[in-house]
C-alpha cells in the first residue's frame, strides 16, 4: 500500500499540540506551556472550524436528514478532515479509507438505505485513526470512541476563555505588522464610495434585509433539540480533530525457533492428521470435480440442494480448515525442530483449500446460470471470498511467524473490507442487471428473480429492457409491473405525506396468487416526506433514471394504466410462468 506501513507507525498521539514537529512526543511541561495553540491562531482556526461544521451538520442533518443529505454530510467529511488534521507523506490508507467514504456517499445520492449512514460513520472513525497517525485496525477503533470524547472534553477543558476577544497573538499580528491602518481606511473609504451612489446604497439595504429577515426565521425555528444537537456536533468536531492519546494493541511475533529446542508432544498427532487431510482433500476434490464441473445437469436437479447446502458446508470447512491451522501452529511446536516438516505438508493442504474455495464458487456459478442472482448469492459470493481471504491470512502467519494480535488485526479487517464492499456496491442494480441480461440472451429462468424478491428503484432501472422481450409473458407482465410503478409516482407527485402503495399489503391476484414481488424495500423518496424540505433533499439518481425512463415507455404501459383488470391478469401470467424456475 504505498510507502506507508502499519508498522512503522509511532504509538503516540500526533496533536499539534502533543507532538515535536518530527514526531517525537513533547514533555508534559513543554505541552501546558504550549498556549499559541489554545489561545492563538489555532483557537480561531477551530472556532472557524466549528462554525462551518455544526452550521454544515446542522442543515444537512438535523433538518433535512434524507439520503442524500447523509451522503453529502458524509463526501463533506473527507476534504474537513483532510483540512484541518493534515496527510501525512505516503499515507495510502487514509487515501483508500476517503475513497470508500466516498464511495457510501455516492450509494446514498444513489439509492439510500440506513445501513449506509453506520458504515459512513465508522469509515469516518476509521479516517480519523489514519489521519491521527494510527493503524485504523478496529478493535482499536472501538477504544478509539472514547478517546474522541476524551480529546474533545480536554481541548475545551484547555482553552483560555479569556482570550477570545483578542489574543496576544492577534494582537502582535495587527499592531506589530503595522495592518490595522490600512485596514481602517479602506473601510472608511469604501464606505464613502458607496454613500455616493444611491444605487448601492439600495442594492446594500436590500441584502441587509434579506439577510436579516433569513436570520431571523431561522431563529424562529431553532429549538432546545437543534441547540442540543449543534452542542454535540460541535463536541464531535473537536474529538476528531484533537482525539485523546491512544494506545494501540502491540502486535508481537511468536517465539521463533533458535538453539533452545524442545519436542513438541503433539508433533506426531498433527503430522499424521495432515498427511490425513491432504489424502482426504484429494479423493474429496476429484470426486467433486467429477460430479460437478464440466457435465450437463438433467432436469429436476437439486440446485438449491448443492448451492445453498452444499456451498455452505464447504465454506465451514474452509473456515475449520482456517482454525485447525492456527491451533496447529503455535506454543512449543514453533520451537520443534521438526517444525519444516508440518510446514511443507500445510503448504500442500493450502493449496487444496484452495481448490475447494474454487469449487465453492463453481456451485455458486451453477446456481446463478440456472436461474438468476440474488442480493443473498451476492452475499455468497462475498462471504466465501472473506472466508478464502482469512485462510490466507492465517497461512502468512505461519510464514512470518506473527502473533494473535497480528492476525485478529488482519482477520477483522478482511471481514470489514468485505461487509463496507457489499454495502457500497450498488447491489440491486447488480443483480437486476444481470438477470435482465440473461433473460434477454435467452436464458428466461432467471425471471423468477424478478418476482420472487422485493427490490428498489436502482433494481427496477434495468428492468424497463424487458418490455423488449420476446417471451410475451414477460414481455407483458413487466409492462404491467411497470404500470404500477409509474402510478405510484404519479400519486405521490406533489404529495407531503410520501407515504407509498408499494409499501402496504401484499398484492393479490383475482386468480388466487398473492405476492410481494413488485413491491419497493422503501417508498418513493423523491416526493418527499416534509413540505419543508427543499426540492433537492430527496434527490435519488437512481429514482431519476426510473421516472426518465417510465416516461420513454409511456405508450407501452398505456393499455395497463386503465385497464387494472388486464394488469392483473398480466401479472399473473407472469407470476406462474416465472415459479416453474423457482
Amino acid at each position: 500500500m504505498g510507502s506507508f506501513q502499519f508498522s512503522d507507525l509511532p504509538d503516540f498521539s500526533p496533536h499539534s499540540d502533543t507532538t515535536a514537529a518530527h514526531g517525537t512526543p513533547l514533555p508534559l511541561t513543554n505541552q501546558a506551556d504550549n498556549r499559541n495553540l489554545i489561545t492563538g491562531r489555532a483557537l480561531w482556526r477551530d472556532i472557524a472550524s466549528l462554525l462551518v461544521w455544526v452550521t454544515t451538520t446542522d442543515q444537512l442533518i438535523f433538518h433535512i436528514g434524507t439520503w442524500l443529505a447523509w451522503g453529502i454530510c458524509l463526501a463533506f467529511c473527507v476534504p474537513f478532515l483532510l483540512v484541518t488534521k493534515g496527510v501525512s507523506k505516503g499515507n495510502s490508507v487514509s487515501l483508500l479509507l476517503s475513497i470508500l467514504l466516498m464511495a457510501i456517499a455516492m450509494k446514498l445520492a444513489w439509492c439510500g438505505e440506513s445501513i449506509q449512514i453506520l458504515a459512513g460513520v465508522a469509515v469516518v472513525i476509521c479516517l480519523t485513526m489514519s489521519l491521527s497517525g494510527y493503524a485504523p485496525w478496529l478493535p482499536e477503533a472501538l477504544t478509539f470512541v472514547l478517546g474522541i470524547v476524551s480529546g474533545s472534553c480536554s481541548r475545551l477543558w484547555r482553552t483560555d476563555y479569556a482570550a477570545l476577544i483578542v489574543p496576544k497573538s492577534v494582537q502582535t499580528w495587527l499592531f506589530g505588522s503595522q495592518a490595522i491602518l490600512p485596514l481602517l481606511f479602506v473601510v472608511s473609504f469604501s464606505a464613502l464610495f458607496v454613500l455616493a451612489n444611491p444605487n448601492l446604497v439600495a442594492q446594500i439595504q436590500w441584502v441587509s434585509a434579506e439577510l436579516s429577515e433569513l436570520l431571523s426565521a431561522y431563529m424562529k425555528s431553532f429549538n432546545l433539540g437543534e441547540v442540543v444537537f449543534c452542542i454535540l456536533s460541535g463536541l464531535l468536531m473537536l474529538g476528531l480533530i484533537y482525539p485523546a492519546a491512544h494506545r494501540k494493541i502491540i502486535e508481537t511475533r511468536q517465539q521463533r525457533i533458535d538453539d533452545t529446542r524442545e519436542l513438541a508432544k503433539l508433533y506426531g498427532g498433527y503430522r499424521n492428521s495432515l498427511i490425513s487431510l491432504i489424502v482426504l482433500f484429494s479423493i474429496y476434490l476429484i470426486f467433486e470435480y467429477i460430479t460437478l464441473w464440466k457435465r450437463e445437469f438433467p432436469v429436476g436437479f437439486y440446485y438449491a440442494g448443492y448451492a445453498h447446502q452444499g456451498a455452505f458446508w464447504l465454506t465451514v470447512a474452509l473456515a475449520w480448515a482456517t482454525l485447525s491451522i492456527s491451533v496447529i501452529f503455535q506454543g512449543k511446536l514453533l520451537r520443534d525442530p521438526r517444525i519444516s516438516t508440518l510446514k511443507k505438508l500445510t503448504w500442500v493442504w493450502s493449496l487444496q483449500n484452495l481448490l475447494l474455495a474454487a469449487a465453492v464458487f463453481n456451485r455458486l456459478r451453477i446456481y446463478v446460470e440456472f436461474n438468476g442472482l440474488t442480493p443473498m448469492r451476492v452475499v455468497g459470493l462475498l462471504g466465501t471470498t472473506a472466508v478464502v481471504g482469512g485462510f490466507c491470512v492465517v497461512v502468512a502467519k505461519i510464514r512470518q511467524q506473527q502473533g494473535l494480535v497480528w492476525l485478529l488485526h488482519r482477520q477483522l479487517w478482511v471481514l470489514g473490507t468485505v461487509v463496507l464492499v457489499y454495502i457500497a456496491l450498488p447491489v440491486q442494480w447488480i443483480v437486476s442487471k444481470y438477470n435482465v441480461s440473461r433473460i434477454l440472451g435467452n436464458h428466461p429462468a432467471a425471471a423468477v428473480q424478478l418476482i420472487a424478491h422485493r427490490t428498489s428503484a436502482a433494481g427496477m432501472v434495468p428492468m424497463i429492457d424487458l418490455v423488449k422481450s420476446e417471451q410475451s409473458e414477460i414481455r407483458d407482465g413487466v409492462r404491467a409491473l411497470l404500470s404500477i410503478w409509474s402510478e405510484d409516482l404519479t400519486n405521490q407527485s406533489g404529495s407531503s405525506s410520501g407515504a407509498s402503495v408499494l409499501t402496504g399489503p401484499a398484492w393479490s391476484s383475482p386468480l388466487g396468487h398473492s405476492s410481494e414481488w413488485y413491491s419497493l424495500t422503501h417508498g418513493f423518496s423523491q416526493t418527499g416526506r416534509r413540505s419543508t424540505w427543499p426540492s433537492w433533499a430527496n434527490w435519488q439518481y437512481s429514482e431519476i433514471l426510473l421516472q426518465q425512463n417510465l416516461r420513454q415507455y409511456q405508450s407501452e404501459l398505456a393499455p395497463f394504466v386503465g385497464d387494472h383488470k388486464l394488469r392483473d391478469e398480466s401479472i399473473d401470467r407472469f407470476y406462474r410462468y416465472a415459479y416453474q424456475w423457482y
